[in-house]
């Protein structure tokens, strides 16, 4: 599992501290010592993209919600040499939820931008990106209450609440268990991902 060639180094950039943990906690598993882990955001509020020149950026399950996406890619691409890579989902992550938001809510759900809107701004700037799909089954939970937290946090449902009990009365017919004890949602989707690469400033 190496993440850079043998001289080379990888910076990670997130502004979590948990999850920058995580992956030390995994490189160090693995024996991969070359990851300068950064706690921030992307791009960085001063400008400065001297620290993250690299031959390839990549980013991995964001953009789903970043409101000046242009200016990102932007960023990413300034601070790449050789290439781009990102990794998104069809769909949103979170779009599992997206059929409890009618009872819930009293309204569909709209839907944040994914993988096609990402390869279609791409385009828009005049990218040839490549683009690879990989399938997936659908996503289930270990139990009942797995799934029913997952869901609340992302309808904004506090336990116990008004909107709760109108998310759970919605939930019974919409839940199913697999032979095995996994549980979903009826008619759930798979969320296939993409990954896109192309090259700053031009085709791949």
């Amino acid at each position: 599992m190496a993440l850079a060639p043998s001289g080379g180094e990888v910076i990670a950039l997130d502004p979590s501290s948990a999850m920058l943990a995580a992956l030390g906690e995994i490189a160090a598993e693995h024996g991969i010592d070359d990851v300068r882990a950064i706690q921030g955001r992307w791009p960085p509020a001063d400008g400065d993209l001297t620290p993250f020149q690299a031959d390839v950026a990549l980013i991995a399950h964001v953009g789903y919600d970043i409101a000046d996406i242009g200016a990102f890619v932007r960023a990413m691409e300034s601070s790449a040499r050789r290439l781009g890579v990102a990794v998104l989902m069809e769909r949103q992550p979170s779009s599992i939820a997206d059929v409890c938001w009618p009872p819930v809510w009293g309204e569909a759900r709209v839907a944040l931008p994914a993988l096609p809107e990402f390869v279609e701004l791409l385009r828009a700037m005049g990218r040839d990106p490549a683009i690879t799909r990989l399938e997936r089954e659908a996503r289930r939970f270990g139990s009942r209450d797995e799934l029913v937290g997952f869901l609340r946090r992302q309808l904004w449902v506090k336990a116990g609440s008004a909107a709760d009990i109108r998310f759970l009365e919605a939930l019974e017919p919409m839940l199913e268990t697999d032979d095995d004890g996994r549980v979903g949602l009826v008619g759930q989707r798979p969320l296939p991902i993409g990954i896109v690469a192309w090259e700053p400033g031009g085709s791949v």
